[in-house]
């Protein structure tokens, strides 16, 4: 018997069974009610059920058996999410519940689920957790909420208290699938407050999002399941899908996050995922980009690069020659080369300006495919300025165009580490040339100048 079913029931004496009687029958008398209005309209009885926790999309799926459940944003007000007992599936760390709390909101979804659905559920919550009947407010498509009555699982029996108390901190992995939970619908949850019922606050912890990379193995799991196409059944499936990283060779998420922008894609059946594993950890947001060109915000490239999370304007700590590729009369379609300053001796150097993204391996792979690397530009690591981890830049590397550099420096214009600033400081306006210059409308991608292939997904 697990420890945190031990702690659950060592909670429950003799003289409270009568009230903890009382509230199943009035669960049950909320989810037949149900039952009975859905019998009427002669649909499937359904009961709406709101999470708070790790309940997300993904895991409720895996649970429920129902690949196609939806859920719907929703809130509890007058409540808090705290934490308690002691999950040995987690990790041996604390689990979520809730508490009342007035003036507190706690943020969560609904799901609804069919008698069958709710009792395969119950299976992983109960006995640690009991059926409490609460309002809560769901959100519509048009932002607007609606008060239903819903069933939420609450920690230990409600003899003694609403809620049982702080027993030990969550695991990393726990508190990420909250916040993959979460972030389907609500937004700045990438903190989260650890509470205890009687204390209050105990600590906070947040999301590592400016580089992933410092995320555990248990909670790479998390995020490649919530992109799964079929979940797998969380949290049992953490244990031997880490294991089969740490078997390839792969013990952090820093070394998986390498091997997936250096090794073959063939190297990757080596390791025990089925397909869908794969594909997934292809989409999560692993590597940190450093861009200075077209694809900054609002350029004309921006586009192919918006799907990944902008985290604002950095600048590298070393100095590159940044020389446009094409005459002024292209602009704004021009594109710059970035250009090492030992492959173009005599040039003028500066500290480059642009935006720091981070992408998952898929986006990675187009940027590659646009960019021609690792023959038209090369991608290679640099170190940011007020950044301890090092981001991916493109360099140019086509031996011909640096040979045309260094022969003709004064070809390409100047854009002394600024793109942007270089492109508003151009001499003329576009709109004075429009009838006299043709622009293209999208920059070509490299690999089709180049005859460079761009690689393929993992699977």
């Amino acid at each position: 018997m697990s420890a945190l079913i031990k702690v659950a029931r060592r909670t429950i004496t003799q003289p409270t069974r009568r009230a903890l009687a009382r509230r199943t029958l009035l669960t049950l008398a909320l989810v037949r009610g149900t039952r009975a209005m859905s019998s009427l309209a002669g649909s499937q009885p359904k009961v709406l059920v709101f999470g708070y926790g790790s309940n997300g999309m993904a895991q409720l799926r895996a649970r429920c058996a129902n690949p196609t459940l939806t859920l719907q944003p929703a809130r509890l007000p007058d409540h808090a999410r705290v934490f308690c007992l002691r999950s040995p599936r987690w990790g041996q760390g604390g689990v979520a519940s809730i508490t009342r709390a007035p003036n507190e909101c706690c943020l969560g979804s609904v799901a609804e689920l069919t008698a069958a659905e709710k009792e395969r559920l119950d299976k992983f919550e109960k006995p640690a957790y009991r059926d409490v009947a609460v309002t809560v407010e769901v959100r519509d498509g048009t932002g607007a909420y609606a008060r239903r009555q819903a069933v939420a699982y609450v920690g230990g029996d409600g003899a003694k208290s609403f809620t049982l108390p702080f027993t030990t901190p969550p695991s990393e992995a726990y508190l990420v699938a909250i916040r993959s939970h979460l972030k389907d619908f609500h937004e700045n949850i990438d903190a989260l407050d650890v509470c205890c019922a009687k204390r209050g606050y105990e600590a906070n912890w947040r999301y590592p999002v400016r580089d992933p990379t410092r995320l555990d193995l248990a909670s790479l799991i998390v995020e490649v399941n919530a992109r799964r196409a079929v979940p797998w059944t969380m949290p049992a499936a953490i244990p031997p899908r880490c294991a089969a990283l740490v078997e390839a060779g792969l013990g952090t998420t820093a070394g998986v996050a390498e091997a997936l922008c250096e090794w073959p894609r063939a190297q990757f059946a080596s390791i025990s995922w089925d397909a869908d594993g794969l594909n997934a950890l292809a989409q999560v947001p692993l590597h940190r980009v450093f861009v200075y060109g077209s694809l900054l915000t609002g350029l004309h490239n921006a586009g192919r690069i918006e799907e990944s999370l902008c985290l604002g304007a950095a600048t590298t700590a070393a100095p590159f020659a940044l020389r446009s590729a094409g005459p002024r009369d292209a602009y704004p379609y021009a594109y710059p080369y970035a250009v090492d300053g030992s492959d173009a001796p005599g040039l003028a150097t500066a500290c480059l300006v642009g935006e720091l993204y981070v992408c998952s391996t898929d986006q990675l792979d187009r940027l590659d495919a646009l960019e021609g690397h690792p023959t038209y530009y090369r991608r290679r690591r640099v170190k940011l300025r007020g950044d301890a981890a090092e981001a991916w830049m493109y360099v140019l590397r086509d031996t011909d165009e640096l040979a045309t550099i260094r022969s003709q420096p004064e070809a390409f214009a100047d854009a002394q580490g600024g793109w942007r600033t270089f492109l508003k400081n151009l001499e003329y306006p576009l709109a004075a040339r429009r009838d006299s210059v043709l622009c293209v409308a999208e920059e070509e991608p490299v690999s089709a100048r180049s005859g460079f292939t761009g690689v393929g997904t993992l699977c």
